[in-house]
């Protein structure tokens, strides 16, 4: 898929610093906290792939299925 084949609305980038505590912890030990922002993928309600866009490239980091990586107050399932 290119990256234009994704809906706006579906991928976007959350910068590192608004992310959990947690997050930010697992990105340091990934040795990746250097990075200015990830990008999620929302698939469906709650459920995000959080990953680092690269050129061409998704780098998948992990799978939140619940919403907890930027937690925000969320109604819609």
């Amino acid at each position: 898929m290119l990256w234009r084949d994704i809906p706006k609305k579906r991928l976007h980038g959350i910068a590192v610093s608004l992310l959990s505590k947690e997050a930010r912890k697992r990105l340091e030990e990934l040795q990746q906290i250097d990075i200015p922002e990830l990008h999620c993928l929302r698939i469906e309600g709650k459920p995000r792939i959080w990953g680092i866009r690269d050129r061409l490239y998704f780098k998948v980091l992990w799978w939140d299925p619940e919403h907890k990586v930027y937690p925000v107050n969320f109604t819609d399932n």
